[in-house]
């Protein structure tokens, strides 16, 4: 059960639920994660895992996504800032501009790395971030209800 009033507080502070509504539906693997804030340095983000247990998962992952390095990268011509932690791959968008933010620029990028995953799907790890501040069916299956 979804907790409304932390929804209407701080998932919803800079994105209506209407507009990540629309995230939802049109992006399949990447999520939407809201920033802890505070003192974190953080921002929002859009987030992608895909399962890499070993080195030579993760070579082969980089590989079909290809890119030779972790850090910050072009995907299917789109920037994205890929890093390597605890048996996954992960990639996370946010708007060149404003690095701390998701904008429909951001959503657009995601939707180009998606269409270009591949087999890297079945890959994929949902959610990236097992946490309430990452919008996935998993915490907000109010979302993706008509």
């Amino acid at each position: 059960m979804a907790d409304h009033s932390w929804d209407s507080c701080y998932l919803y502070r800079r994105h209506s639920p209407r507009q990540l509504r629309d995230w939802v539906t049109r992006l399949r693997w990447f999520r939407f994660c809201s920033a802890f804030g505070a003192h974190n340095n953080d921002g929002d983000d859009l987030r992608l895992a895909l399962r890499a247990e070993t080195e030579h998962e993760l070579a082969a992952v980089l590989a079909a996504l290809g890119i030779t390095e972790l850090g910050h990268v072009r995907i299917a011509g789109e920037n994205a800032y890929v890093w390597s932690r605890l048996g996954r791959l992960e990639l996370r968008l946010s708007d060149p501009d404003q690095p701390y933010e998701v904008t429909a620029r951001t959503v657009e990028s995601a939707i180009r790395i998606e269409a270009a995953l591949g087999t890297l799907t079945s890959s994929v790890i949902d959610p990236p971030l097992d946490d309430p501040h990452c919008v996935c069916p998993k915490y907000h299956p109010h979302l993706w209800s008509r």
